[in-house]
């Protein structure tokens, strides 16, 4: 009779998935993981060929995370309810937050590509976004991040308390501000702001 495995593939990938949001990849080696299993390492290779298959098992493991925790359904404007998603993400997930929007554990380009490609999809199939080209629609995707990141962290802190009516229109509120005036980008803002008012 085969002898049962003691260390398991998923065991492997959930540990490796919580020292990657802790710590991150710095300290992402088989000796660390298999120590905090109270193993050897060699179940590890068993599993998987090498830390490369590991490490991309887990970033797989995060976007999966990601995909699931921004497809929430608040309204029926697909992009508001992104950007709702993600503040509540903020506010429910902060240790897979900071890790990966704050301390980096994941890396710039892997999260950035993430969040672009699921943006774009949306987008896509987008009605008002129709005439808007790429960098445009990334002008679009990065104003919703920021006001979705700064609603999701007040409101974690408990300085920031909005009904849902209040959160939906704010968001919808950037999305159509984005459109109708090209943030970000050099064209000519259609609403004239007035400078000196300010000063």
């Amino acid at each position: 009779m085969a002898r049962k495995k003691s260390i398991t593939d998923t065991q492997i990938l959930d540990m490796a998935y919580q020292i990657a949001i802790e710590s991150g990849f710095k300290y992402f080696t088989a000796r660390n993981i298999a120590r905090q299993l109270n193993c050897s390492t060699q179940p590890i290779y068993l599993e998987f060929k090498s830390m490369g298959e590991l490490k991309k098992a887990v970033l797989m493991r995060l976007r999966k995370d990601l995909k699931n925790k921004l497809s929430g359904r608040y309204t029926s404007d697909p992009v508001v309810d992104l950007g709702l998603a993600f503040a509540d993400f903020v506010v429910k997930e902060p240790r897979l937050y900071e890790a990966v929007f704050v301390s980096q554990h994941f890396g710039v380009d892997a999260v950035q590509a993430f969040l672009r490609d699921q943006g774009f999809k949306l987008l896509a199939e987008y009605g008002p976004a129709a005439e808007l080209n790429e960098t445009q629609r990334l002008d679009l995707l990065k104003g919703l991040w920021i006001v979705a990141s700064g609603m999701g962290i007040l409101a974690a802190g408990g300085l920031l308390q909005l009904t849902s009516v209040q959160r939906s229109e704010m968001m919808l509120a950037v999305i159509q501000d984005f459109i109708a005036n090209g943030r970000f980008t050099n064209a000519p803002s259609l609403i004239a702001l007035d400078q000196t008012a300010v000063m």
